[in-house]
């Protein structure tokens, strides 16, 4: 019966109720017979609507129902269709939407769960640096992702066609572990399956294995190798088989070709390390063997310039004795010849000190004596040692000394040894012009300058005439003398009081050397 046919029944019915109720209210002029007639049709019609209208309402509460269960996740209800009208053919709509619901939301599990065992699975591979733990692990996963009997990994073998299996799990993993074979023609997208010219043909021949499954592993648009899954049985793989282990060979390709440049990185580090070794044992003997050099260079220099101070110390002696008429007098040329040697010996006897000085300090030998001193002291006193010099050369030697320097602590004598060097260059490089010695005191330090108006050093130069044996003009035909060592050591000496060296210049203006001492130095530094 369909659903109209009900509800036109259910609503004859009601009419039939209402026409019961008016004889009912028409008692008073009816015959009993008619109002026993209405009280009949009354209870007939209300009877009988409610037996139509439950029926209708029955359904409708068991699809309720049904709706409701599904909502709380119970996706196997269904109702027991009966009848083929509208109500009906709803349930059945419902059995089919709750139906495709459930397989839809399984497909979904599935997938999650298929996406999230990738997940673990790419994580665990990914985990690993080394190439035979990775390709053992995806051999092992591709044998489970798939449920088959033996999974396999095959590289290609650089760029030829043959292929090796480098990695074997489940059965016959003795039989398969070196074995080779060729592929030609293996696309990236191409799935391999059992009878296709791309499976080993070891497998059926030696395995038994009936059903083949192949994924090319890409990486960097090359097929780098093929992962593979094998069953006894036949037909042993579906559509999901395939797809999982086509998702696992892309992951398989990303993580094989990290460890391999891992690998690279590796062997190159650890060439490089024993690279760096050899290098540095060969330097540490090239610079033993320097060392060593060095020491001979120092000790012989210092035994060389000490027999030659001896003599020449006795020679200029005689050389006094001489002008000062001691043998009896001497005529004028001879004397102009004996002042020109006593000159000559004395700058040769300075090279000499300056060789020894060197030496000494090389060697470790040498020491500053601390004591009190004034620095104005030190300052007139190479003042009066230089100044002939500059009258001899028609030089203006002038002093800016500030009238309240303390009493410093320090070696006076190596310290008056810098000041001389500086001055007595300024003074050998000048021509015309002036040389200026200044000092002052300031923050616990002593500031000396010495500024000539010579030719001035370049820039390139500047920092190579504090460097042992250097001049600024290195020529054979140079026409100032010279061993290039009392700017090196002036550096050696103002440092080791704890002191710095600088100089500034400008080419055909003129050059300023400086120095500065702590005025109280306590400790020496290091030579």
């Amino acid at each position: 019966m369909s659903l109209q046919v009900r509800l036109a029944l259910v609503f004859l019915f009601l009419l039939d109720f209402l026409l019961g109720v008016f004889f009912f209210l028409s008692r008073q002029t009816a015959s009993p017979d008619t109002l026993w007639i209405g009280l009949l049709l009354s209870a007939a019609g209300v009877g009988a609507a409610a037996w139509f209208t439950r029926g209708l309402l029955r359904p409708l509460r068991r699809l309720a129902d049904a709706a409701q269960d599904i909502a709380q996740g119970n996706l196997d209800v269904r109702l027991d269709v009966r009848v083929r009208d509208e109500i009906g053919l709803l349930a059945d709509a419902f059995n089919r939407m709750a139906t495709s619901l459930r397989d839809t939301i399984g497909a979904l599990n599935r997938k999650v769960t298929e996406a999230q065992t990738l997940y673990e699975i790419t994580r665990e591979i990914n985990g690993q640096v080394a190439s035979e733990p990775i390709l053992e692990l995806i051999a092992e996963q591709a044998q489970e992702l798939c449920g088959a009997d033996a999974g396999l990994v095959a590289l290609r073998e650089g760029e030829s066609d043959m292929f090796a299996a480098k990695a074997v799990s489940g059965e016959g993993a003795d039989r398969f572990a070196a074995m080779r074979f060729s592929l030609r023609g293996l696309s990236g997208e191409t799935i391999l399956s059992a009878g296709n010219s791309a499976t080993p043909p070891q497998f059926r021949v030696d395995g038994g294995l009936q059903s083949v499954l192949g994924a090319p592993m890409r990486a960097h648009d090359r097929v780098i190798g093929v992962l593979y899954a094998a069953g006894r049985g036949p037909d042993a793989f579906d559509a999901e088989a395939r797809r999982l282990l086509t998702a696992l060979a892309d992951q398989a390709a990303t993580a094989i070709v990290t460890a391999q440049l891992h690998e690279e990185v590796r062997a190159y580090a650890r060439e490089l390390e024993a690279m760096v070794t050899l290098r540095t044992r060969e330097l540490k003997e090239l610079n033993d063997r320097l060392t060593e050099a060095s020491q001979h260079k120092s000790q012989f220099l210092a035994n060389m310039s000490h027999e030659l101070r001896t003599p020449l110390n006795a020679i200029l002696g005689y050389t006094e004795l001489i002008l000062d008429d001691i043998y009896g007098p001497v005529s004028d040329k001879i004397r102009d010849v004996l002042q020109r040697m006593q000159l000559s010996g004395r700058h040769l006897l300075r090279l000499i000190n300056d060789v020894l000085d060197l030496s000494k300090i090389e060697a470790g030998r040498a020491a500053l004596s601390l004591s009190d001193y004034s620095m104005q002291t030190v300052i007139q006193s190479v003042f009066s040692g230089v100044e002939s010099l500059a009258k001899e050369k028609k030089i203006a030697l002038t002093l800016a000394v500030a009238s309240d320097l303390p009493a410093g602590r320090g070696d006076e004598r190596r310290i008056t040894q810098v000041l001389l060097n500086l001055v007595g260059n300024a003074i050998k490089f000048t021509e015309t012009g002036e040389v200026r010695i200044a000092a002052s005191a300031t923050d616990g330090e002593f500031i000396v300058t010495v500024t000539d108006t010579g030719p001035g050093i370049a820039e390139a130069d500047r920092q190579r005439v504090f460097e042992e044996f250097q001049q600024v003009d290195n020529s054979s035909t140079r026409n100032k003398g010279g061993a290039g060592l009392g700017l090196a050591i002036a550096k050696r000496i103002v440092e080791w009081h704890g002191g710095r060296i600088w100089v500034e210049s400008q080419v055909g203006v003129g050059t300023t050397f400086g120095f500065t001492l702590p005025i109280r130095t306590e400790t020496a530094g290091a030579a």
